[in-house]
């Protein structure tokens, strides 16, 4: 059996290089433990994150799911090493969906097929001896992240980057997973200014070791932000949204939202095997006071508006805030409007606005912002994406120069249509707003 060959990074720090700059050193795995990382979405595989959806991905640390691969002759198993039920054992990846290996028998055999190496090699997954779901057979395609969500599946192509993976040892997979959420996160925060200086960010991103010192260096890139803003006037609203919201079209996934009342929520329902690309939206139902939050952190002082493409059902009552400022979502009946997918379409013409203005006259630590259905049982609530715009407080302006004037030509003679006249003849004029004959 061919063993799989991964070149990853030992952290080290040379001549003072940023940790997040230099390559991964080498080395040489076979059967083990790891997290699967999808290239084009820079997500980790994990297990299904709503009703219907058995395979996902998902950017926090927190839910990357542990996988070992175990070989079955050229090929491997992948365990999630999940035990869904002690009867069960451990879940298994069978093309598709996850299942567990001992209930129904559903585990693929898979190839990694090495296709480029990006500070560290790069595979396709194939199915290889795939026994099924329900007689059907998969083999030949590839596992792939759809590239408009995080629902995870097979494709004919493993060309594109979304059906191309990276494994990661478990102990270093934090590290490497904090490290490009940083430079995509750097990366929005120079996209404000270049002269931004995120100097003090790079160095805690370097001595970060844990989730504490992953989202204060983080956390210092928007501070940065805060302070270049707070330095500059911005007299017309400037888009923020991808420095200070994670995740803004949450319709996939909840990484950096937190939702409430879990039991009937199905916030990021999608089935990933009948799957409409179309619906891009996601939504609550049958669910009492249901809510969909995320903190913001470090936000300068500033007139705000918070956005969100979402509504609710006429009769029902759902509100977009932001600290103590709300709004009442905009309504629509079900005659017209009835399922997500007529959602979509309703969001695509155009409509489902809501817009929240707020101020903040200091800067904010923190700030809650979201969705909440109304105290109603079977209560619908419908979103898309949001967004965020900033500009100053006040408008300073600087330079401004004492202009003099002279005090009007008191000789001055204008008609009665007050028009001047420089060379009067005989008649009526206008003379210091006074009717005179000349």
């Amino acid at each position: 059996m061919k063993k799989i060959k991964l070149f990853l990074a030992a952290f080290a720090v040379l001549f003072g290089m940023s940790t997040y700059a230099q390559s991964w050193t080498a080395s040489e795995v076979g059967a083990g433990k790891f997290l699967m990382y999808n290239v084009g979405k820079g997500q980790f595989f994990t297990k299904g994150n709503g009703w219907g959806t058995q395979a996902s991905t998902t950017a926090s640390m927190a839910d990357a799911l542990e996988v070992e691969l175990v070989p079955a002759g050229d090929y491997y198993l992948i365990r999630t090493l999940v035990f869904s039920d002690p009867t069960w054992g451990l879940e298994c990846l069978d093309g598709v969906v996850v299942y567990t290996d001992q209930s129904r028998g559903k585990e693929s055999s898979w190839e990694f097929a090495l296709v480029g190496n990006d500070n560290g090699p790069v595979y396709n997954l194939i199915t290889r001896d795939n026994q099924g779901n329900n007689g059907n057979t998969y083999p030949g395609l590839y596992l792939s992240a759809n590239d408009e969500n995080t629902i995870v599946g097979v494709a004919e192509n493993g060309t594109n980057d979304f059906a191309q993976w990276k494994l990661l040892p478990s102990e270093m997979a934090p590290k490497i997973a904090f490290l490009d959420n940083y430079e995509a996160l750097k990366k929005e925060v120079l996209a404000l200014s270049s002269d931004i200086d995120v100097t003090a960010a790079d160095a805690l991103a370097d001595a970060a070791t844990d989730e504490t010192g992953f989202n204060e260096a983080l956390n210092a890139l928007r501070q940065a932000a805060a302070d270049y803003l707070s330095a500059t006037v911005v007299a017309e609203p400037k888009d923020i949204t991808n420095v200070w919201i994670v995740n803004a079209a949450p319709y996939a996934n909840g990484y950096g939202w937190v939702a409430t009342n879990g039991e009937r929520h199905n916030q990021w329902a999608s089935n990933p095997v009948t799957y409409d690309a179309g619906q891009q939206c996601a939504e609550t139902w049958n669910n009492t006071g249901a809510s969909m939050k995320q903190t913001l952190y470090n936000l300068p002082a500033g007139e705000y508006t918070l956005s969100a493409i979402a509504f609710t059902r006429t009769d029902f009552e759902a509100t977009l805030s932001a600290g103590e400022a709300s709004v009442n979502l905009v309504t629509v009946g079900s005659d017209v409007v009835n399922d997500r997918g007529q959602a979509n379409n309703w969001f695509n013409e155009g409509n489902g606005l809501n817009e929240l203005p707020f101020t903040l006259n200091e800067p904010a630590e923190t700030l809650e912002i979201g969705l909440t259905s109304g105290d109603v049982a079977d209560a619908w609530m419908v979103w898309r994406n949001f967004s965020l715009t900033y500009k100053s407080l006040a408008t300073v302006v600087d330079g401004i120069s004492t202009v003099e004037t002279t005090a009007p030509n008191s000789d001055a003679l204008f008609d009665l249509q007050g028009r001047r006249v420089a060379q009067p003849t005989k008649g009526l004029y206008i003379v210091n707003g006074k009717k005179v004959i000349k």
